[in-house]
């Protein structure tokens, strides 16, 4: 079977949601393994097989797992409602308790752009830099969504300008791929790098 037929037999068990995404990140593994020859066959093929294990785990998240494995502040974070995040973690609620798909509630907010929530989270010690089931951090989610005000936000919380997904592909690549300006402006005075050369940051 050819990686891309792998690729797009993923539509049959994921989300459509996060199809685009799954191809997005193989078409930059692609690209990685452009010319190198059979070395390159071979990390294509362990690539695709890495992301469709990836994609049916998400894939189990979302119809098998009960979205009741979410907890309250999840719910109040994707409301945008920042009084009830602040009135759940005053009453004991753990700020980086994770769903079924390791999202914390900040990660939630930020993928939204909610700047309240947000800043609620933040002010209450939540791990700004905590890991979804992709590897991705609030701070690249927030990139992903053109988020600029969630961008600013993290990095001068201290998020990590360079963390990178499971596939190593950092916020600046993210940035750079979507072409905001201002995002990586923020990114360059942050420290940013790129993950790979494929991105011309």
């Amino acid at each position: 079977m050819s990686q891309k037929s792998s690729v797009m037999q993923l539509t049959h068990f994921v989300p459509k949601a996060l199809t685009s995404d799954i191809q997005i990140r193989m078409y930059a593994v692609a690209l990685r393994c452009r010319g190198t020859g059979s070395k390159g066959v071979l990390i294509m093929r362990t690539a695709v097989k890495t992301v469709v294990v990836t994609a049916m785990l998400l894939a189990s998240a979302s119809f098998v797992l009960s979205p009741a494995l979410a907890g309250p502040i999840h719910d109040a974070a994707k409301a945008d409602d920042a009084k009830q995040v602040e009135a759940l973690i005053a009453a004991g609620a753990d700020v980086d308790e994770k769903d079924a798909a390791y999202n914390t509630a900040l990660h939630l907010a930020a993928d939204k752009g909610l700047k309240d929530v947000v800043q609620v989270l933040v002010a209450h010690g939540a791990n700004i830099d905590a890991k979804d089931v992709s590897d991705l951090t609030a701070l690249q989610l927030a990139a992903l969504g053109d988020h600029e005000a969630i961008v600013e936000l993290l990095i001068a919380a201290g998020a990590d300008v360079n963390a990178t997904d499971s596939v190593g592909i950092t916020v600046m690549d993210e940035a750079t791929r979507r072409g905001n300006t201002r995002i990586i402006e923020m990114l360059n005075q942050a420290g940013a790098q790129c993950g790979t050369s494929n991105y011309s940051c």
